[in-house]
């Protein structure tokens, strides 16, 4: 995910990234990302924690624990044989797939 500046074409990449000595994000091909109707500037997004962020991709807070099953058999990605490994995410599984913002979420 990347933030692009629409008048000099610059980017930067605002996806949350895990923190020192914490276990890789689960993001997924289709991984949900909100951007609040209610408070400008604030963008949630899904991996297998819900994120938001209210300066636009600057910073981002973790604000729940881990919401999936988080099965280990689920997520062997790198035996999944093949020739490479997929390290898209496509198929990245026990992670977030839908969110939504409720009203006391955006106070």
């Amino acid at each position: 995910m990347a933030r692009v500046n629409r008048h000099t074409l610059e980017g930067r990449n605002i996806k949350p990234q895990a923190g020192y000595n914490e276990k890789k994000l689960r993001f997924n091909w289709n991984t949900p990302i909100h951007m609040s109707p209610n408070e400008k500037g604030t963008i949630y997004i899904g991996a297998q924690y819900l994120f938001r962020s209210r300066d636009h991709g600057q910073s981002w807070e973790r604000i729940s624990p881990d919401l999936t099953t988080n099965d280990p058999e689920k997520q062997k990605q790198e035996e999944s044989g093949g020739v490479t490994v997929d390290n898209s995410s496509a198929e990245m599984h026990t992670t977030i797939y839908a969110i939504s913002e409720s009203p006391e979420m955006a106070a």
